[in-house]
């Protein structure tokens, strides 16, 4: 009953295996994003059709986030060490990349499981004031500047922990 942005999950081979619904409604709640799969075998991971795997590989919570980063994944439904658990990909090449929400206690909960599962995280620095990747593209950042933010606040294990420590009490 109103419109969307149709974003299609495609796997290496190109095949289309479910797609998402993004509402233009920014008061569309929980129906902002519906998702269909038609393969429920496949994990819900937008742009497996160009990721390499040879590479670092960005993951985020939305495929319009993705899109600003090169050789980026993105989860359906922001439970991205779920999905990441149904791939192959190094462990090693991951670099999961949560909206800056420290006071989002899920948030909060997913970036601690995904650094005790062992994962690289980006731990948003305090002074970032925008919620995601593409608020920070709208409010003026070019795509190169977002990728070295996050670069240069990507953390692992106790240094990891240190980090969202002090990032989750930020108000």
């Amino acid at each position: 009953e109103e419109p969307r942005l149709v974003i299609p999950f495609l796997d290496k081979d190109k095949n289309l295996f479910g797609f998402q619904g993004r509402s233009f409604n920014p008061h569309a709640g929980s129906l902002r994003y519906i998702t269909i799969m038609l393969d429920e075998n496949k994990p819900r991971i937008f742009g497996l059709d160009s990721v390499n795997d040879g590479k670092t590989i960005y993951v985020t919570e939305g495929p319009i986030d993705s899109t600003f980063l090169p050789n980026a994944i993105a989860t359906a439904g922001g439970d991205i060490l779920t999905e990441l658990q149904l791939t192959s990909f190094p462990k090693e090449r991951i670099v999961v990349v949560y909206d800056n929400e420290p006071r989002n206690s899920d948030t909060v909960k997913k970036i601690a499981k995904c650094i005790e599962a062992g994962y690289k995280v980006c731990i948003w620095d305090t002074k970032i004031e925008q919620n995601d990747i593409n608020d920070m593209v709208l409010a003026g950042m070019t795509p190169e500047q977002v990728k070295t933010i996050i670069d240069e606040n990507t953390f692992s294990g106790a240094e990891a922990k240190l980090y969202h420590s002090v990032w989750r009490r930020c108000q």
